[in-house]
């Protein structure tokens, strides 16, 4: 959303995923995720972190480690994850939201998972109050993690970047 609030007219459609929208005149959400994991234990990120991912093992490690039998320091798995977490998610860059984000005039389409807790129907839907150019909501029967593996939804993503596409090419053509 910020980038294409800056590139405006050059952006044809936004497509956001398993992430509900922030709300106007609020700090970002992912502020307040990063400021509130600043100040959580590696644990308690990698619990977090397995509410929404469905990896059989990962939850094993993870409940291996909360009872004691394991430590997060000797698994090359449990590190790798917990570095990525700590990049993406403690410490996050996020955007100011009264300088970097804007209501847009292209359409945007939400895919909502909808076996994805984190990510509630309506706060999916919400993104419809960040554009005046048209808003679809897309349910995928997928969780936070999978929603981009179904098949169901990259068909649906990619024909319908080819036909934005196609309708610019009509315009300019």
């Amino acid at each position: 959303m910020t980038l294409a609030a800056r590139l405006r007219e050059r952006v044809l459609k936004v497509y956001c995923v398993a992430s509900g929208a922030p709300k106007h005149d609020e700090v970002s959400p992912f502020q307040r995720m990063a400021e509130e994991f600043k100040g959580r234990s590696d644990l308690d990120l990698l619990r977090w972190f397995c509410t929404m991912n469905a990896d059989r093992a990962l939850h094993r490690m993870v409940e291996a480690c909360s009872a004691g039998e394991l430590q997060i320091e000797s698994s090359p798995y449990l590190r790798g994850k917990l570095q990525l977490m700590k990049r993406q998610y403690v410490n996050a860059i996020y955007p100011d939201m009264s300088r970097d984000f804007l209501i847009l005039s292209v359409p945007i389409l939400a895919v909502w998972p909808t076996r994805d807790s984190t990510s509630p129907e309506a706060e999916m839907e919400a993104w419809g109050t960040w554009t005046t150019g048209g808003f679809e909501l897309r349910p995928v029967a997928a969780g936070h993690m999978d929603c981009l593996r179904t098949a169901e939804h990259h068909d649906h993503i990619v024909a319908d970047m080819v036909r934005v596409a196609s309708l610019v090419a009509k315009r300019q053509g």
